[in-house]
């Protein structure tokens, strides 16, 4: 399995807007086919509540909308 590794140090901590979309562009192909439950701080109830709701990869929660979500999981403003 191909790990997606970002690594920034305190000399690059400030990215040009240029450098972060070139960051990003393969985030998509990278993350959005791993399955959920690779989501950091996502645990097993949550899990299985999105798995219920046929979100099975990192892709279709990035693809559903917010108030779906924030319906299936409850909404936890300090980690919006």
């Amino acid at each position: 399995m191909e790990r997606l590794i970002f690594h920034i140090d305190v000399n690059s901590a400030f990215l040009s807007w240029e450098s972060a979309r070139r960051v990003s562009q393969g985030i998509p192909e990278k993350m959005w086919p791993l399955p959920v439950r690779n989501l950091l701080f996502l645990g097993k109830a949550s899990e299985q509540k999105l798995l219920n709701q046929g979100i099975r990869t990192i892709g279709d929660l990035a693809r559903e909308r917010e108030a779906n979500v924030q319906l299936w999981l409850g909404e936890k403003p300090e980690y919006r």
